[in-house]
Order: C-alpha cells, then sequence, then structure tokens
C-alpha cells in the first residue's frame, strides 16, 4: 500500500476487505491509509475499516480524525464506520 501509483494502493486496500472477510489483522495499515495523500485511496481505507465492523476499534481515533477529511466520501464513511465499530456507544 506504499506504491507510488494510486491506483495499485486502492486496489491493494480494495483487496483487504475483498479477499477473505474484512480481516481485522488489516486494521493497522489501514489507519496508516487513511493519512494518504489521494482521498480514494482514503475512502477505500474507510470502507475497509466500515467493513471490518467492531474488531477495527483500534481505529477509532484514526477515524474520528477522518471525519474532518476534505473529502465528502471519506467523513461519511468515517462517520458510519464510528457508528459501528461502536455500535451507537
Amino acid at each position: 500500500m506504499q506504491d507510488r501509483d494510486t491506483r495499485v494502493r486502492k486496489k491493494a486496500v480494495e483487496a483487504l476487505v475483498n479477499f477473505g472477510s474484512a480481516d481485522p489483522a488489516a486494521v493497522p495499515a489501514l489507519i496508516g491509509v487513511l493519512k494518504d495523500h489521494d482521498a480514494s485511496v482514503r475512502a477505500a481505507a474507510t470502507l475497509a475499516l466500515l467493513k471490518i465492523g467492531p474488531a477495527a476499534q483500534d481505529a477509532v481515533a484514526a477515524l474520528t480524525d477522518a471525519q474532518n477529511d476534505k473529502d465528502q466520501k471519506v467523513r461519511d464513511y468515517a462517520a458510519k464506520a464510528l457508528e459501528r465499530i461502536l455500535g451507537g456507544k
């Protein structure tokens, strides 16, 4: 997920979710991707964390920060991911 090509980074994030059932072991890598310079890559990471759900508890702080992202899709996915992870707490 550190390739120079945005498309490669985005596909790598999508692969983490599409292969298997959104493995919680991917959470630390996805947290790092939330800082990517490309909005589509950040959105893919927030969507992946949304799909992982409560097992992505370690991403709460990063997702909270992502709610202030300049990209609307990232903000929306971050809010939904937090809601799912925290279970309405």
